[in-house]
């Protein structure tokens, strides 16, 4: 798909809109629509482009820049790349002992937030998702507000659900199937 002007999608269809082809307009992409579809771009998408812009509150935008699920063994992988793991080492792991050996400390290392070194565009459409997710009515609504109910921050509520976000879309392109909100539970260790 080419051309020399701005690129609209309008989902009007719960099914959606899908591109697997090159997408090289030299203008922006704004995805409208009125529906509950999702517009999914699965190629590369030309250095011309000048943004891309969601526009709509019930469609969703996903740029498939993950390529394949095949390059992320488990959901840690993608949480990874995607910028969503928990960092928690420090140069501060370490010691020298009385004989002169360097070795690891036994206290476990604190938690430093998550890595910096990840995929902005992927980072960005998860937390997109979750907090979207987070404050429309459904089954991910309610497993948020439950993370809340046991005392999790609202900042690490948001995270923990682009998580689960990202599990989920990792196992559903995976192994196919279709996506069942009743099937969500939170986990005994997530109330901190």
């Amino acid at each position: 798909m080419t051309g020399s002007s701005n690129l609209t999608f309008n989902a009007n269809a719960a099914a959606g809109i899908a591109i697997s082809g090159a997408v090289g307009t030299s203008g922006s992409i704004t995805n409208s629509g009125t529906e509950a579809g999702t517009t999914t771009i699965s190629s590369n998408l030309g250095s011309s482009i000048t943004g891309v812009t969601q526009n709509s509150a019930t469609s969703a935008l996903l740029l498939a820049t993950l390529q394949t699920p095949w390059r992320f063994r488990t959901k840690r992988h993608l949480w990874a790349y995607a910028g969503l793991a928990v960092v928690q080492r420090a140069s501060a792991e370490y010691e020298l002992d009385g004989q002169r050996r360097i070795r690891r400390r036994r206290r476990a290392g604190m938690t430093r937030g998550l890595n910096p070194n990840h995929n902005r565009t992927v980072k960005a459409v998860f937390k997109g998702a979750a907090t979207a997710a987070a404050t429309r009515p459904g089954a991910l609504q309610d497993w948020y507000q439950e993370l809340l109910k046991r005392g999790l921050r609202e900042e690490l509520a948001r995270v923990t659900l682009a998580r689960k976000l990202a599990a989920l879309t990792l196992r559903l392109w995976k192994h196919g199937g279709r996506y069942d909100g009743t099937q969500l539970t939170v986990q005994a260790g997530h109330a901190r």
